[in-house]
């Protein structure tokens, strides 16, 4: 059975699942729009938060407050979306990725699984804003298991590999190497994972 609540917005073009709570003023899809939401079972869209058109969403989602969800963009099982958070459309995440309160995630985005995204961090596609430069959008890549810090810029088409760890308030100009404990502006090597993290 599901909860939406009779202040929350859902158009005729949404799929929810089964168990979900949908609380007060959210908005999920258009009106007379032909490109469906589908949201799996076990989720929870709080406060405020707003879903556009053609977003797919697998089951045990969560949103914070205020969370924005744009178009095209595909989410897997069992990840959180914080508040005040934006995923900028056209992105992927795969299974179980976090992403804390005010993260910007650019459109063209691309996150793998098990990965923790910390509060401000933002991302870039734009090499030479504010566009127009012939130049095409590339959001970053980051792969299975990475470690995002708070306050982390990553730059257009960055690679985060596999398990590498991005210090807090870090630039990220280049790709990082999987494995590898990177920090700074610009953000260089600092240790091997295993260094620093006893697990």
């Amino acid at each position: 059975m599901n909860i939406v609540s009779k202040k929350a917005v859902v158009h005729d073009n949404v799929s929810l699942g089964t168990n979900c709570a949908i609380e007060d003023f959210v908005v999920i899809g258009k009106p007379a729009c032909p490109e469906k939401v589908v949201i799996g079972n076990n989720s929870t869209i709080r406060v405020g938060s707003v879903i556009y058109p053609g977003v797919r969403i697998g089951d045990n989602f969560k949103t914070g407050v205020n969370a924005l969800v744009r178009e095209k963009t595909v989410i897997g099982n069992a990840c959180v979306v914080g508040s005040n958070s934006v995923l900028d459309g056209n992105c992927v995440l795969g299974d179980r990725v976090s992403i804390q309160t005010g993260a910007y995630i650019t459109w063209g985005s691309w996150i793998g699984n098990d990965v923790f995204i910390a509060p401000c961090v933002v991302t870039t596609n734009d090499k030479y804003p504010p566009g127009g430069s012939g130049v095409a959008l590339e959001g970053p890549v980051i792969k299975d298991g990475v470690t995002v810090g708070a306050g982390t810029v990553l730059l257009p088409g960055v690679v985060l590999g596999e398990r590498c760890v991005v210090g807090s308030g870090s630039v990220v100009t280049k790709d990082v190497p999987a494995g590898e404990v990177w920090m700074g502006n610009p953000a260089k090597f600092y240790k091997k994972r295993e260094d620093v993290y006893p697990r």
